[in-house]
């Protein structure tokens, strides 16, 4: 009996989207070469995964591949780019730039070296609807625009690691983004490192709200309030080391809560905080889920 090639024997949409989709871009482009039937299917996916595995010396090779399949893609519509590599600002910024113009709805930027980018790059952006800044840092450069200037229009998910603006460009950041749903914060450090989470968040929008905020050897990040102004927030995940205080409203449309508060491990040197306030704005909550470190912060104020 006769084999057949049932993959190849597709048609060319569900090839590229449905199946080429899930792979690595590097992979993907490849195929071009298995036969004339496969030689321009990569123009059919819609979703690039960038990943580098070559040794951060050889990084250029990433960039000369990325140059070459920019090219080859100059007309192909873009739903979702990854980066994960250590790249050029200048490199980073444009191939970001020419995927939000062939109408990008979900970008993901990953890498654990540092990586920069200009803010203006995102202006006048109607598509993006999902954005992670998950580097070890990410430095973004730019001004504030003007005062009431809206950022991101159509996103609706928001998730930063480590990034690293001045405060007003941060909290404009999400300010900017009129129908914001869900905003997962995750700044974490050790030593002498710095936070970058201005300890702010306010949003008529956000329905789900995720903070992981620890820096157990650094007292300077919890001496302010924390501010949390959501009043349409249905769910809260909130992991940190007790700060002096919080300026919390009250979340009456919210349904669930989970808190993971901490206290300092050197008490007799870090002895303050209080969560009065945080805890109060959370009384009508109908499912709390609290951590039994939380029960020791709560009983120890």
């Amino acid at each position: 009996m006769g084999s057949r090639d049932f993959i190849s024997s597709l048609p060319d949409e569900v090839l590229g989207k449905k199946i080429l989709s899930l792979l690595p871009t590097k992979l993907v482009v490849s195929t071009s070469v298995l036969s004339k039937r496969w030689r321009n299917l990569f123009h059919f996916v819609d979703s690039f995964d960038l990943e580098d595995s070559t040794p951060i010396r050889n990084a250029d090779s990433f960039s000369d591949f990325m140059k070459d399949t920019v090219a080859l893609l100059s007309n192909c519509p873009i739903k979702r780019l990854t980066l994960n590599s250590h790249y050029e600002k200048s490199s980073v910024n444009r191939w970001i730039r020419s995927a939000l113009k062939r109408g990008c709805l979900e970008l993901n930027l990953q890498s654990q070296y540092d990586h920069y980018l200009d803010i203006g790059i995102f202006f006048r952006n109607n598509t993006l609807v999902k954005l992670t800044l998950s580097s070890y840092r990410t430095f973004l450069r730019g001004n504030v625009p003007p005062e009431g200037r809206v950022f991101f229009p159509a996103l609706k998910t928001l998730s930063l690691g480590a990034v690293v603006a001045k405060p007003a460009l941060y909290n404009w950041l999400i300010s900017g983004c009129p129908v914001l749903e869900e905003l997962f914060i995750l700044d974490v450090g050790s030593g002498d490192d710095q936070p970058t989470w201005t300890r702010s968040v306010v949003s008529a929008s956000i329905k789900r709200l995720t903070i992981v905020f620890h820096f157990p050897h650094n007292t300077y990040p919890y001496e302010d309030d924390v501010e949390i102004k959501t009043p349409n927030l249905e769910f809260l995940d909130y992991s940190a080391l007790r700060s002096d205080g919080s300026d919390v409203d009250y979340l009456d449309s919210l349904a669930e809560a989970r808190l993971d508060l901490r206290l300092w491990e050197l008490t007799n040197t870090f002895d303050f905080g209080e969560v009065t306030n945080l805890v109060s704005a959370i009384r009508n909550v109908k499912t709390l889920h609290l951590s039994s470190s939380s029960l020791e912060v709560s009983y120890s104020c």
